[in-house]
């Protein structure tokens, strides 16, 4: 009887253990997002995921591991929100979303990660191998000798969008027009992915 109740009650415990290690993780993300890798304590992470601190070193080891992970998963949550579609399509419909869905938008949180702690001694090398990574996926599917610049180009349309209009505009700024923004984007994508693989 003894053996039968630890048998039932051991998915259980691996499946809280699950659900906290992710907890933790989303915390991070969503306190990474609005301060810089240094000015976020274990604490404040603990306290946003509504479990204790001391967690955090026994299942990622340190703050560093743990914001190694959410660099890990940095635009996963965006990529899992678009269609399966041509690559092009899918980088449209990403910077469709950082221009109109703001801060509600995947892809601008993981942007407001990476310019907050991009510049953080302690990080930057995260921060440049994350987005090597990144790299690496959009020439994947360029053809020509221009691979590596292009790929460069698209990243700094998606991030540069995400950043001027999500974090430097205010209530006093002017107002500008989305939709002729989305179009032009769209073009310059459109040109940029000329050179793509799968179209």
């Amino acid at each position: 009887m003894v053996s039968d109740r630890k048998k039932v009650s051991a998915p259980q415990q691996k499946r809280n253990a699950a659900a906290t290690r992710n907890r933790l993780l989303q915390a991070a993300r969503r306190l990474f997002a609005g301060a810089n890798y240094v000015s976020v304590g274990i604490r404040e992470i603990g306290a946003e995921a509504g479990v204790n601190p001391a967690l955090i070193s026994r299942y990622f080891g340190s703050k560093r591991n743990l914001f190694l992970e959410v660099a890990s998963i940095l635009n996963e949550e965006g990529n899992a929100a678009l269609p399966d579609a041509p690559p092009a399509e899918r980088t449209k419909l990403a910077m469709n979303s950082i221009l109109c869905d703001g801060a509600h938008s995947a892809w601008v949180t993981d942007f407001r990660i990476t310019a907050l702690s991009a510049l953080d001694p302690n990080v930057s090398d995260v921060m440049t191998a994350t987005y090597d990574k990144v790299r690496e996926q959009i020439m994947g599917v360029l053809s020509d000798e221009q691979a590596a610049t292009r790929a460069e180009l698209i990243l700094a349309q998606l991030m540069g969008a995400a950043l001027v209009v999500n974090l430097l505009r205010g209530d006093k700024s002017p107002k500008i027009d989305l939709e002729f923004m989305k179009q032009f984007y769209a073009r310059q994508m459109e040109e940029l992915f000329a050179g793509s693989v799968q179209g």
